[in-house]
Order: structure tokens, then C-alpha cells, then sequence
């Protein structure tokens, strides 16, 4: 078992005496005064007399002694008064044991402190003697203006020319004196911590100082190494621990000074969240600190200098001074570059006495003018709380040679401090450790304060029902370099020995760092875990014992009985005991003793008479006791319940149903959104039962006169619940679980709209499908109601991801505005999603126009390669457009169900045009047919008067014929015949924008013809037929 040097005194000469207590918050031996010369007396703050264990008092370790054994009992003297007394019990055996002195009976002063050890069956065995002086007030008193800045009581003065003029190079070579004043409860060895700019000057305050002003000089040194401040200055201030380490409840209201020695030629950086030269870590949350350094070269530094100081000024001084004297300020500062590196630092000293460093990444300078920001971690300013930051920089050139240092920028930090994380205990279930573990493992989460070679040491601190103290010393850890490499969570495995003793309480676990600072050791506590039960929990003190009560029955024909209460911790004289015998059909009878010097550490017995037990024939009895203890405290029992006689069996309890605040029935396994609930139930008339929330008891509630009971549960949380009912009668039986889940509440939304057809309709879409599959997503579990506009559509249920689906069938042909409603919560709403239902118009091609306008017939001809296609489609729905089989592309109708097409690069030949519906069936227009020609002289076309096409070559009889075809755009032309041999001008042919020309010559002559068309220097191929009239 390890052991502190400090404390600890084994006898070497005897192995068998008591090793000296331990008192773990001590203070250490103290210096003379008060301490006698070569005395080792302990000193004993507030912290460790009232803080550390407020309800317990002073801790005290007593270790393990030789041939310890279960029965064995052990007795604390305080100046040979016993003030505490402990009984080993089996789990006990080995372990060192854990006691406390009330902090009442520590008066200020010496006394002295051991313990006394009777082992089973042999004389008692006396300790050595540890000496310990206690003083519990705090230096300064208490501070009377909590709400200003700054202990009311703490006061320095700092001389009228450092007040004005501040400290310039000179001043510091001399030193600045700092008086401090006078303060409550100042004392001999009292440590004065003073505060210049976060680095400290101490002083011991010496017997003829108490009460009177104390000078303390700040060095040259000192004052150079907290640098040179800004404008705003840097702060002065202290605090002071006495002898026994009880802190000043405050620092001393800070004056702030102007310090300039010249060594600093760059102004402080700016901390963007600092007001008035404070950071509030309650108002900065996680977020990081910002801090703003202004990049200026010397000559815009000048070029400022000399703007602030105005063209009437500026000429005065160079008139004065000399033509270039102001320029030569501008050497005063350092020239930023582009290029140069900002080295940011943050230093300070925690609130444990701990020095902070921390350099931020280099800022590369990219232009100059400009106002660079660096970001300080959260962490790294939080280490720093309720004590001062200074914030400087270093410049350096693109070889990292340094240019200039900055002024600081000294920064009161207010706020808390975050601790580091707490230990997990991982086998914990529902904040419950089983005491039947037969080991459990504690996880201490990785902090980067961490580093090789630092010792934690996890604190159990278990508290038994009787609200003693158990913390048992475990193993400590050595961090390794691979651990600290790898940064992981460190696990500790705590033998179930350790839950045993503790089985019915509770544990609250916290770890030391301890850090060799230098030769300094350095301890850091994390924070506490939740505060975690152990196994079932029990009363305080045990259940008395009732004589005669055989197998939980005691015989209602008895003469009378006794109850009898244990000897409990801390008995003591003037303690008075309440007994209560709480009958099922006797009621209740109530007795009380007030202990003596002659009756204390003792049981306590009380007398029951027959009536007391007959009158509850048929019933059960509830015997339990309290203890109204002296010093002000009351003490709890468990309570002893049995039988009298043969009991009366009573219906078990039952949950009937569970509903919402507004009165719906949540069924079994179900879901609801709502955080109150109220559970029915029966059980026997006037019986009382207690509700539970999985292991979380929820409360009582006893049945009326009709056997019928109802709760209300509130405030609960998301996620699953199983109520159950448990009888505080008979031997309290326990309904059926009734589940259901508590939901998120998730207000309702819409993520999607489908046609039958699984086509998306967005936002302001149309279709013409009149089935639609609404999608959304809710509280899981949950229901939602959808509307089209006012009217209900049905109900869908969430699934276990939250989604939900709902189809619409019958949709009329109009505009639908779709919403989804909440069951459940407030009822709030979705966002409304609207669209369209458009009537199914078949697509038809109405025009096909070439590129200038001209309109094409159907079947008409064309020079121009790109037509415009009109025509009619369902409003606000795609056709796509066709030449022959091929995809010419898509266009939608407009609110008037037409739509137009450009078709470009359209080949020589026949095109035939359609347009096919993307919506309903997909129908089609009938095809619009015409052709594109060369615009060269042609023609394409001989009809008869019927309009039927002549071959080349072939006899027609009719003389009335139609010819056509294309030639250059608005030409003349004419067209020439050569008949039986005979050359004749049968028209002249005009040639409109369009390129196409048609003509009906009336024929007179039988015979051979060859036609041709002629225009703009060029003919046509010749076209061949015979005429016979």
C-alpha cells in the first residue's frame, strides 16, 4: 500500500504500532510561528475543514494496522476527546479507513489529533499524535461589493508620478514601490501575491508588518519581462494566502498603468472580444478569442502621423524642427513587409499557480496596411480564467530573425474555468453501477494538458447509506510517451471490492495531474462525474429489529414485543431517537428516547404492547426509526415490513391506460410527442403505490374508494418509457410494464410530390395525372393529416425514420395547395406545396414558319433551313418535337397551351414534323410535312388541273398545268419551253422571300415539251412531257 512521506511516521522500532493518520487536505508542516521550533504541525484551512466534505467535515485517512479483522472498531481523539467511531466490517479488512471531524468542533488554534485501535478481543492500541493548527477565516474578510470588480477590503496605492506619467525606462531602472494596505484579518506569515502585468512579486508578511502598510518594490526585472503595454496599460494587483493556504476570497481592485520603456516598437495586438480590457468567458462560450494586429509600414505610419496631426501643425513642426525631422519618427517603428512572420503569444499564470504559454502558428504577411486577425483556441484562454492574459507578438523577417517585440495587451479574464473532462464509468447503466461487478472500468478522457511522466491518480469517493465516506487509495498511473503520443482515453479497472462497501450509496469519481513543473510539483483537479448510485438505494441507518418476527410474520396473539435500534456512526449524547410503528389497520404509534452519556454507543431498545400488535391482525406493519441528531442533522432508517398473522392477500396494482395532455389514449408500445401524460390504474381501496420510469421512481399515488388511481407524469424525456406500478402494501407486488415512446417533436414537412406515373412535380409544377404520392417527414411514429387546401385527404403515420407517404387519387383538373398537419404537439403545419392538374389536351402543330417569316403549307416547299413550329399542347406541360424519328428537342405550353419550336440546319429534302406529349399517354400531333431545296434554279413540281403530278416523260391531256418550284429569293425569272422544236416563253415567274415559285400556264399546242426556268443567269435541268389535246 503506498503511502505519503509527508504524513506518515511508521514506528520502525515496534512493526506492529500504528502508522501516524493521515489528514489529506492539510496544508503541510507549518513555519514558525505558528509552528514551535521544531515542532510539525499541519496546517488545516477552510477548504479542507468545511469545502472539501461540507456535510462530513476534516478528512482523515487512518491506515491499514496489523492483524486488522471484521468486528475490529477504531476511536478519532481530538485534544483526547473521541469525536468519531468506526466499526470494520468484512469488505472493510485490508482497506484503510476513512473518517471525518465535524467541522464544529475545530475551533481556530492547536490541537492535537489520533486514533485509537481495539482489536477483537484485545486491549485498545493508541496512535502517535499529529498536531495540527486550524484557522478557517480568509485573509481580507469577506468581500462586501461582490458585484464590483475587485475585494472591497484589498486596497494598493501607487505613487503620483507612476499614476500620471506611467513607467518609462528610468522609473523602471529605480523600481516602482506598491503599497499595500492594511486589510482584515492580516497576519504574521501572510504570502502577498502581487500581480504586475501576470507576473508576480510575493512577499511574507513579517510580525511588525500586521496592520500597517507594506511597501513592495517591483523590480527592473520584473517590470521588463512583463514588457511594455499599450495604451489601455497593464494591471497591478494582488491577492494574499495566509499561513494555512485560505485564499482571499478576490483579487484587489486593479489599477492599470502605462508602461514604455522603449524596448517595444510595435503597438499591442487588439482582443476583438475584450471590453474595456475584459474577456468574459461566459459571454465568449466555445467560440475562440480573435486578436488583430494592425501590418503598417513606416511610412504609412507617417503618412497618418502626419494626417492626424493636420497641414497648420505639421508645417509648424517642420518649421520648427526641421524639414525632415518628422520623417525621422518613422524609423521609431518596425517596418512590416510582405514576407515578415506574427508570432503570437499568449502567457499567463493559472489560477493554480501554474505558468501558461501558448504560441499560436506564424501569420505570413501577404500586403501590407492591413489588419491581420489570430485565433486563440478556446482552450488554451479558458486555462487562464479569473486571473489576467497577456497577448504579444514577435516580427520577424523570411530568415525568422527578429525584428521587433510588441507591446502587450493585458487582458482580465472573468469567467469559470473549464476543468478537465470528468472520469466515465463505463459499466455505469442509467447513472447505476451494479454492486455485484466483479470489476468496472473508469475511462479518463485524453486532455492536451497531459505529457509523459505525469502521475494520475483517480479519486473513488464513494458515500454509504449512512452517509459515511468511503475513498480508498488506488494505484496511480505514470503517463507513458507512447500514451501521450497516441492521445488516447486512459482506462482504469477498479476491483468490484470497491462497489461492495458502498452497495446502496453513491460514487463520484475525479482524478489528480500531478506535473513536475521544474522542480515544482504542480496538482490539477478534473472535474466531477455525475454522481452515480450504486446498486438499490438504501436509508442512512439500518431497519430496527423487531423480536419474535419468524419467516416476515409476527403472531398477533403475543404479549407484547420489542423494537430495537443499533448502535449507528456518530451516536452521541442528546441524540434523540423516534421510533414508528406504522400498522396497515392499527395505524400509527410513535415513542421517542433522548440518549445519555449512559446510554449512548449502545442499542436502544423500545417496548411494544399487545394492543400495538393485535390490532393489526390480518395486516402488515412498517417499523422504522430516525435519529434527530445534536449537532442538528436527522438520520434515516430502512424499514422493516412484515406480516401480522396471516396476512390479507390484496389484489396486485395494474396500469389501465395511459393518455396525452388533450385526453388521447396512448396505446401499449406506442408513440406520442407529448412530454405529460397522465397514467390510470387501480389497486386495493386507499392502498398506496409507487410508479416507476424504468429504475426512476416517478412518485406515489394511492387508490380512491372505487380502487382507481391516476398520475400525472410530467416533463419527460425523449425516447423510450416503461411505467410500472409497485405495490406499498402486502409484498409489494409490481404491475405489467406499460411501454410507449416519448417522439422528438418534428415539425411536419413535405420533401416530395409524384405522379402516378413516378414523374416529380415540383414546387409549382403541373401535371396531368390526377393520382399524386405525397412525401414527407414528421415525429416518428406520429401521425399527420393531409389537406388540399381546407379539405382533409386522410391521415399517415411516420415510420421509424421519420417518413411518411400519402397517395391522393381523384385529383380534379385545377390548382391543389397540399399540406401536411401535425397529430400530435401544437399541431403545427408544413409549408404548403402547390401545383397543377392540367386537362389533357392532345398536341397539335398549328404553323411551321421559315426563319423570314414566310409561312410553309402543309407540304409546301422552302429555301430557308431554320422554321419556327407552332402549335397547342396542355398548359404548362412539355411535347417533344420530332423531324421523322429523330428528336428535335422539348418545349413547354405556355398558361395558354400553345408552344413554339425553332428547328435549325435543316437538310435538303422532305421533313416531317410531329409533336409527341410528355405528359398522360404521350399522344401525338399528325405530321406536318414539307420540303427544303437548294435555292438554285428548280423545278420540282408538273401538275395537271387536278392536281396530280405529271412524270418525267409521261403524256398528259390536259393543257391547264401548275408548275413550281424554288430559285434565288426575290428573282425574276422566266420560264421558257421548247415545243415540237419550236423555243416560247410560256410565264414570267416571280420568286418570293421564301425562294419558292409557282406558275399555270394554259398549253395550245399538242406535242413534245422540254421546260426550263431561268433566273439570275442561270437555268434549270430541263423537264421533259407530251401533250395531246
Amino acid at each position: 500500500m503506498a503511502t505519503s512521506s509527508q504524513d506518515l511516521n511508521p514506528n520502525t522500532s515496534h512493526p506492529d504500532a500504528l502508522i501516524d493518520l493521515e489528514i489529506p487536505g492539510n496544508t503541510g508542516p507549518l513555519p514558525v510561528p505558528p509552528a514551535q521550533s521544531g515542532e510539525r504541525l499541519l496546517g488545516i484551512n477552510h477548504g479542507a475543514a468545511m469545502d472539501n466534505f461540507p456535510e462530513q467535515g476534516l478528512q482523515l485517512y487512518l491506515p491499514v494496522w496489523s492483524v486488522m479483522s471484521e468486528g475490529d472498531s477504531v476511536k478519532v481523539l481530538l485534544d483526547d476527546v473521541p469525536v468519531a467511531t468506526e466499526f470494520i466490517a468484512a469488505a472493510e479488512v485490508g482497506q484503510r479507513v476513512t473518517t471525518f471531524i465535524n467541522a464544529a468542533r475545530l475551533a481556530p488554534g492547536a490541537h492535537t489529533v489520533k486514533y485509537v485501535v481495539t482489536r477483537v478481543g484485545q486491549s485498545p492500541e493508541t496512535s502517535s499524535e499529529s498536531r495540527i493548527w486550524v484557522k478557517l477565516t480568509r485573509p481580507g474578510g469577506q468581500d462586501q461589493d461582490g458585484d464590483t470588480p475587485g475585494h472591497s477590503a484589498l486596497q494598493l496605492t501607487l505613487t503620483e508620478d507612476v499614476i500620471n506619467n506611467g513607467v518609462d525606462a528610468d522609473a523602471a531602472a529605480a523600481g516602482v514601490p506598491v503599497t499595500i494596505e492594511p486589510y482584515p484579518d492580516m497576519s504574521e506569515k501572510d504570502n502577498v501575491r502581487l500581480s504586475w502585468g501576470g507576473w508576480f512579486v510575493e512577499h511574507t508578511v513579517t510580525e511588525p508588518e500586521v496592520n500597517n502598510p507594506i511597501e513592495i518594490m517591483v523590480e527592473e526585472s520584473v517590470i521588463l519581462a512583463a514588457g511594455d503595454s499599450g495604451a489601455d496599460g497593464l494591471a497591478v494587483t494582488y491577492e494574499v494566502y495566509d499561513v494555512v493556504k485560505n485564499r482571499s476570497e478576490d483579487w484587489a481592485a486593479e489599477k492599470r498603468i502605462v508602461v514604455d520603456t522603449g524596448n517595444s516598437r510595435l503597438e499591442a495586438p487588439f482582443v476583438d472580444e475584450a471590453i474595456n480590457n475584459v474577456l468574459d468567458l461566459d459571454t465568449l462560450g466555445n467560440n475562440p478569442v480573435t486578436l488583430q494586429v494592425v501590418a503598417m509600414g513606416r511610412f504609412q505610419f507617417f503618412a497618418q502621423f502626419t494626417a492626424l496631426l493636420g497641414k497648420k501643425l505639421t508645417a509648424q513642426l517642420e518649421a520648427s524642427l526641421g524639414k525632415g525631422a518628422l520623417k525621422s519618427l518613422a524609423p521609431l517603428r518596425a517596418d512590416f513587409a510582405v514576407g515578415d512572420k506574427i508570432f503570437l503569444k499568449l502567457t499567463g499564470t493559472t489560477a493554480d499557480g501554474e505558468p501558461h504559454l501558448y504560441e499560436a502558428e506564424p501569420i505570413t504577411i501577404d500586403r501590407v496596411g492591413h489588419i491581420f486577425e489570430i485565433l486563440v483556441p478556446n482552450a488554451q484562454i479558458r486555462r487562464l480564467a479569473k486571473t489576467q492574459a497577456v497577448f504579444t507578438y514577435d516580427l520577424k523577417d523570411t530568415t525568422d530573425t527578429l525584428k521587433a517585440a510588441s507591446k502587450g495587451a493585458f487582458i482580465n479574464v472573468i469567467g469559470e474555468t473549464v476543468r478537465m473532462a470528468a472520469p466515465v464509468a463505463l459499466d455505469a447503466q442509467q447513472g447505476a453501477l451494479d454492486p455485484d461487478l466483479p470489476q468496472t472500468t473508469v475511462q479518463i478522457p485524453w486532455d492536451d494538458s497531459m505529457a509523459a511522466g505525469d502521475v494520475i491518480t483517480l479519486k473513488w469517493i464513494g458515500t454509504r447509506p449512512d452517509l459515511t465516506i468511503y475513498d480508498p487509495e488506488l494505484p496511480a498511473h505514470v503517463i507513458s510517451n507512447r500514451e501521450a503520443t497516441n492521445k488516447y482515453a486512459l482506462n482504469f479497472t477498479v476491483p468490484g471490492t470497491h462497489l461492495t462497501p458502498i452497495d446502496g450509496g453513491t460514487l463520484v469519481l475525479h482524478f489528480l495531474l500531478t506535473h513536475d513543473d521544474n522542480g515544482t510539483i504542480i496538482e490539477r483537479k478534473s472535474a466531477l462525474s455525475a454522481t452515480l448510485t450504486v446498486g438499490e438505494a438504501r436509508a442512512e441507518l439500518p431497519a430496527p429489529e423487531v423480536k419474535d418476527v419468524v419467516n416476515g410474520v409476527l403472531d398477533p396473539a403475543l404479549p407484547g414485543t420489542t423494537l430495537t435500534v443499533p448502535v449507528y456512526p456518530e451516536m452521541a449524547a442528546l441524540d434523540k431517537v423516534v421510533y414508528l410503528w406504522k400498522g396497515s389497520l392499527g395505524g400509527e404509534v410513535q415513542d421517542f428516547i433522548t440518549l445519555t452519556s449512559a446510554t449512548v454507543n449502545k442499542p436502544v431498545v423500545f417496548s411494544l404492547y399487545p394492543e400495538d400488535i393485535s390490532s393489526n391482525d390480518g395486516g402488515t406493519v412498517d417499523a422504522s426509526y430516525w435519529v434527530e441528531r445534536f449537532g442538528g442533522r436527522s438520520s434515516y432508517s430502512d424499514i422493516n415490513h412484515f406480516n401480522v398473522g396471516k396476512p390479507i392477500v390484496l389484489d396486485p396494482p395494474a396500469i389501465t391506460g395511459i393518455k396525452d395532455s388533450n385526453g388521447q389514449d396512448i396505446p401499449d408500445g406506442g408513440v406520442t410527442a407529448d412530454t405529460r401524460v397522465t397514467l390510470s390504474g387501480t389497486a386495493p381501496a386507499s392502498q398506496a403505490v409507487e410508479l416507476f420510469d424504468g429504475a426512476q421512481s416517478k412518485g406515489q399515488a394511492t387508490a380512491g374508494a372505487d380502487g382507481t388511481l391516476t398520475k400525472e407524469l410530467t416533463d419527460l424525456a425523449v425516447g423510450s418509457h416503461a411505467l410500472k406500478a409497485k405495490a406499498l402494501y402486502g409484498d409489494g407486488a409490481e404491475s405489467v410494464v406499460r411501454g410507449f415512446t416519448v417522439a422528438a417533436v418534428v415539425a411536419p414537412t413535405i420533401s416530395s410530390i409524384k405522379a402516378a406515373s413516378g414523374a416529380e412535380i415540383p414546387a409549382g409544377g403541373i401535371t396531368v395525372e390526377t393520382s399524386v404520392t405525397v412525401t414527407g417527414a414528421a415525429s416518428a411514429g406520429l401521425e399527420v393529416e393531409v389537406f388540399d387546401g381546407i379539405a382533409s385527404k386522410g391521415k399517415a403515420t411516420a415510420n421509424t425514420n421519420g417518413q411518411w407517404t400519402f397517395a391522393i387519387t381523384g385529383l380534379a383538373v385545377a390548382a391543389h395547395a397540399i399540406k401536411a398537419k401535425a397529430l400530435y404537439g401544437g399541431g403545427v403545419e408544413s409549408a404548403v406545396r402547390g401545383f397543377t392538374v392540367a386537362a389533357v389536351v392532345a398536341p397539335t402543330i398549328s404553323s411551321i414558319k421559315a426563319a423570314s417569316g414566310a409561312e410553309i403549307p402543309a407540304g409546301g416547299i422552302t429555301v430557308e433551313t431554320s422554321v419556327t413550329v407552332t402549335g397547342a399542347a396542355s398548359a404548362g406541360l412539355e411535347v417533344e418535337v420530332f423531324d421523322g424519328s429523330a428528336s428535335k428537342g422539348k418545349a413547354m405550353a405556355n398558361t395558354n397551351g400553345q408552344w413554339t419550336f425553332a428547328i435549325t440546319g435543316l437538310a435538303d429534302g422532305a421533313h416531317a414534323i410531329k409533336a409527341k406529349a410528355q405528359y398522360g399517354n404521350g399522344g401525338e400531333s399528325a405530321v406536318r410535312s414539307f420540303s427544303v431545296f437548294d435555292a438554285f434554279p428548280t423545278i420540282i413540281s408538273i401538275r395537271d388541273s387536278n392536281g396530280v403530278e405529271i412524270p418525267e416523260n409521261t403524256l398528259t391531256r390536259d393543257p391547264i398545268l401548275t408548275i413550281s418550284g424554288v430559285s434565288f429569293v426575290n428573282q425574276t425569272g422566266v420560264l421558257i419551253a421548247l415545243v415540237n422544236g419550236v423555243q416560247q416563253q410560256l410565264a414570267t415567274v416571280i420568286v418570293g422571300a421564301s425562294g419558292a415559285w409557282s406558275v399555270t400556264p394554259t398549253l395550245s399546242v399538242t406535242g413534245e415539251y422540254f421546260v426550263q426556268l431561268r433566273s439570275g443567269g442561270s437555268h434549270s435541268v430541263l423537264r421533259q412531257f407530251r401533250l395531246f389535246i
